[in-house]
């Protein structure tokens, strides 16, 4: 359950930095909802198969999240 929590949250800053960093700007909110949302389902999905791998590769993702503390 760790796996599938952790990879949500770390796909959703993940797909939303990734589509701001690699798509074209400007970019409308609703697209970026629809990235994160995306890849949370996605790596939580991932979470669920693979959970060790996920929350080591996420885990920085999902409790820092895209900026520095």
């Amino acid at each position: 359950m760790l796996g599938c929590v952790i990879g949500a949250l770390g796909g959703a800053w993940g797909g939303l930095l990734g589509r701001l960093l690699l798509g074209q700007t400007p970019v409308s909110f609703s697209l970026l909802v629809e990235w994160a949302s995306g890849v949370a389902i996605l790596c939580g999905l991932l979470g669920i198969l693979f959970p060790r791998i996920v929350t080591i590769v996420l885990y920085p993702l999902a409790i820092f999240g895209g900026g520095q503390s």
